[in-house]
């Protein structure tokens, strides 16, 4: 009797062939279909290159980060985002754009945003000056022609 493959587990590799290949959430061990799994990407943070995940059952939010065929689960820590976890996704690419990160598997392509983006509705967008404007531009400024502050 030949063995039956129920899911996919952490540790499993799964195949193109694979008509059920399920991706975990790691909280609560629900397995998803790519297109649940992906649909439910949010946030592109391009600075750091992870995308926001959040889990359609548990409600549980993760960062990951997206590879060429895995994805990586981890955490930020000393300032970079070390990968703990990966979980192998055969066929999927990705494409870097300014705004935006596309994930795609096979013929299916999912658009994840970067997050705050001007004018999006989630938050007002105003650019501050790093300096105060005091008016007209002066030739020499705070110095005189010699270079000593005036």
């Amino acid at each position: 009797m030949p063995f039956k493959r129920v899911g996919l587990s952490v540790f499993d590799s799964p195949t193109r062939e694979d008509p059920e290949m399920l991706i975990p959430c790691l909280a609560c061990d629900s397995r998803f279909r790519p297109d649940e799994f992906f649909g439910a990407c949010h946030d592109y943070n391009r600075g750091r290159d992870l995308v926001a995940w959040t889990c359609p059952r548990c409600g549980n939010r993760d960062d990951v980060r997206i590879f060429p065929g895995e994805l990586g689960f981890g955490y930020v820590r000393r300032g970079r985002y070390d990968v703990q976890d990966r979980i192998r996704v055969p066929g999927m690419r990705r494409r870097r754009h300014e705004l935006r990160l596309d994930i795609c598997l096979d013929e299916h392509v999912w658009r994840v945003r970067a997050r705050d983006l001007p004018g999006d509705g989630s938050r007002p967008f105003r650019r501050t000056p790093f300096y105060e404007d005091t008016g007209p531009f002066d030739q020499t400024g705070p110095f005189d022609a010699a270079g000593a502050r005036g």
